[in-house]
């Protein structure tokens, strides 16, 4: 129900709503991500559209109840004379679902850090 409910939302809702996360429950389970991961693909084979937003907002939302902090993220490449956009997710430092692949996609969301500059002295390595 989350993949579909994440379906529907993306269509009817405003963005700063979908995007919100989740509060997160108290409860901790190392083998719970991957479980949990492989729910969400399962049930996004019958939702139409399950796209890796949807499945990526569903997940978050179900490790968030299950009290695992995961960061969504989106990025953008441009191959080719095309955009190309994505999603994943991560939690405990890896990429959990919609791993990007070798080929490197423009972080928009967080934003990737900022490096040190002498323009942006505030930002240290």
């Amino acid at each position: 129900m989350t993949v579909a409910g994440f379906r529907v939302a993306l269509w009817v809702l405003p963005w700063r709503l979908v995007s919100r996360a989740p509060r997160l429950s108290r409860r901790r389970d190392d083998q719970v991500i991957d479980d949990t991961r492989r729910a969400v693909q399962a049930a996004a084979r019958f939702v139409p559209a399950a796209t890796c937003l949807t499945q990526a907002l569903a997940l978050r939302a179900l490790l968030a109840r299950r009290g695992r902090p995961s960061t969504l993220t989106l990025g953008v490449r441009h191959p080719a004379r095309s955009v190309e956009a994505h999603a994943w997710l991560e939690a405990d430092g890896r990429i959990v679902l919609g791993d990007p692949g070798t080929t490197p996609f423009a972080r928009l969301h967080p934003p990737a850090p900022a490096a040190a500059s002498p323009d942006n002295p505030a930002r240290k390595a």
